[in-house]
């Protein structure tokens, strides 16, 4: 295990929860230990951890601590409240491109609707970008990204050097749009900051590698949690109920147009028929797309539309629970390169005066 893991199991194994920051500061010193973070939605009344299983599981307050035994060697798994309700970081020291780690997030995904990931924009990137500015001037060392029109990656990294600086968050999003890409992740650096050296990755995640921590906890963490809390809201308490009016839909909005006609709007179909535990029917194909769509997992289902060519309608139906409704929203807008998940704006009826004055 690594020393950030011996820490936390100690400590939690002696009834302590010391703070994140405590934590880093104890086992600092070793370049190859890194912190990553997957922050997460839980549904009520759910442990993170009990959906996760593999290993001995420690509750400290609200803190739980999991050893995970695992073929490639064990670690340590925290589910560290983040500040919202129902919003939860999952923290390890194992990197987040170890096959351990990523076994973890396969979890993490085969467990929604109870927990589901929260999905950056490319707003959020930008907002934690300026925000770190306060404390240094902030240099990207990487980008990665997928074009909007079809899966090709976009991987770009620019080295330092005593003459020129990298460029800044703003740049390199602004170029990643250029290219008509998406955001996957960004890699920064501050030097003013203890040389700071993190990730942000789109599916709410970011690593820590070194530098000042505190400014990674005051910053970079609340804004993952604020994303997971705005997606949270906006899903909770959606669905249908009889004699009321039809809740507005959430539509997921692209920022090109994708849908022009039948072959288009197909590729909805081809990504939904992908999940297993989501059935569909088609209602209509032409001149506007919909779909029902029914999550196996708890039973939620949705309408799910295109009147637009640049944005995807799910409106839910008497059984919607925010865990799968994100999770739909969420993936369709990772595939379709979305620019936001927003609700629809509510259309103006016309009135008396509206009509005369025609």
């Amino acid at each position: 295990m690594s020393r950030f893991d011996e820490l936390v199991w100690s400590a939690a194994l002696n009834g302590a929860a010391p703070s994140l920051p405590s934590l880093v500061a104890g086992s600092a010193g070793r370049p190859s230990e890194c912190v990553v973070f997957e922050t997460v939605i839980v549904a009520e009344e759910v442990e993170p951890l009990d959906l996760l299983s593999g290993g001995h599981t420690v509750n400290v307050g609200q803190r739980s601590v999991m050893l995970v035994s695992d073929r490639d060697g064990d670690f340590v798994l925290v589910a560290e409240p983040a500040g919202a309700e129902g919003v939860f970081h999952i923290v390890g020291s194992t990197p987040s491109s170890d096959a351990r780690w990523q076994r973890i997030e396969r979890r993490i995904r085969s467990s929604a609707p109870n927990l589901v990931p929260c999905f950056l924009n490319h707003n959020d990137f930008a907002d934690i970008g300026s925000a770190l500015s306060e404390f240094g001037t902030v240099e990207v060392r990487t980008l990665s990204a997928r074009h909007r029109r079809d899966p090709k990656s976009i991987n770009l990294s620019w080295k330092r050097d005593e003459y020129q600086l990298r460029p800044d968050h703003r740049a390199a999003i602004e170029e990643a749009e250029e290219q008509e890409a998406s955001l996957r992740s960004l890699r920064l650096y501050l030097a003013e900051s203890e040389g700071l050296d993190l990730h942000v990755r789109r599916v709410s995640g970011a690593t820590f590698y070194s530098g000042n921590f505190e400014v990674f906890n005051s910053v970079v963490l609340p804004r993952l949690a604020n994303a997971a809390d705005r997606r949270r809201r906006l899903m909770h308490d959606r669905q249908r109920r009889a004699g009321a009016p039809v809740p507005e839909p959430i539509e997921v909005v692209l920022p090109i147009d994708r849908f022009k006609g039948a072959d288009d709007t197909a590729k909805i179909l081809d990504h939904i028929a992908k999940v297993s535990h989501l059935s569909h029917a088609v209602l209509h194909r032409n001149p506007y797309f919909h779909l029902s769509v029914t999550d196996h997992h708890d039973g939620s289902n949705f309408d799910v539309m295109v009147t637009s060519a640049d944005r995807i309608q799910i409106t839910p139906g008497f059984r919607a629970s925010p865990g799968a409704f994100t999770e739909l929203a969420q993936y369709l807008g990772d595939w379709f390169a979305a620019d936001r998940i927003s609700e629809a704006a509510t259309e103006q009826a016309f009135s008396i005066y509206d009509l005369i004055s025609r």
